[in-house]
């Protein structure tokens, strides 16, 4: 498994920035994952390919930001018990989210947020191997609290409502959407 990537940061105007990066990781599914097949041999090599662009503007403790995200996951056919290949192009995908997000700072790196995504998740072919579609777009909205507790430990929490609407015979699927992350710094220069 390997992965490959690079980012950059332009400052546009006072107060606003763009970032971009992109990524190619190479790697296998889990053991553990439901879409393995009983009779495989080895876990799925599979790649992704990710790429983003986002801008923000923060002139003082307000700020706005929106983002674009891509990925595409390609899928090696999995080697079977018995020397067989099992194809997996029907898993082939491609995903696109965006968002938008407005932040009110009331503390140096402290601040509130409200953050609208909404996403497209589109297979190369409109039919699985048991003729399954399994498009399917949606929306998130969600509020959350970003704080830095230390210069090198941040925490992220947030509470919302999700919205995933998938084909018959599929049932589309909504309710509470929450979550929260900590991010441990080695220094500070990594920020």
């Amino acid at each position: 498994n390997w992965i490959v990537g690079g980012s950059g940061e332009f400052a546009v105007a006072p107060a606003t920035t763009i970032d971009a990066d992109a990524s190619y990781f190479s790697t296998h599914e889990s053991r553990t994952s439901p879409d393995l097949s009983v009779q495989a041999l080895s876990p799925t090599a599979y790649t992704q390919f990710h790429s983003d662009a986002s801008i923000l503007n923060q002139p003082g403790p307000i700020g706005l930001s929106a983002c674009v995200n891509y990925d595409r996951f390609v899928y090696d056919p999995t080697v079977l018990v018995g020397g067989s290949l099992l194809d997996n192009a029907d898993r082939n995908s491609n995903v696109v989210e965006g968002f938008a997000k407005a932040l009110y700072e009331f503390q140096p790196e402290e601040s509130v947020y409200a953050r609208l995504s909404y996403n497209v998740r589109d297979f190369d072919q409109q039919f699985d191997r048991n003729g399954f579609d399994h498009s399917s777009d949606g929306y998130r909205l969600d509020t959350g609290l970003q704080m830095l507790f230390t210069p090198l430990l941040k925490g992220t929490m947030f509470l919302g409502y999700l919205q995933q609407n998938f084909k018959a015979p599929f049932h589309s699927v909504s309710g509470v959407d929450f979550g929260s992350q900590i991010d441990w710094f080695v220094t500070e220069l990594v920020k």
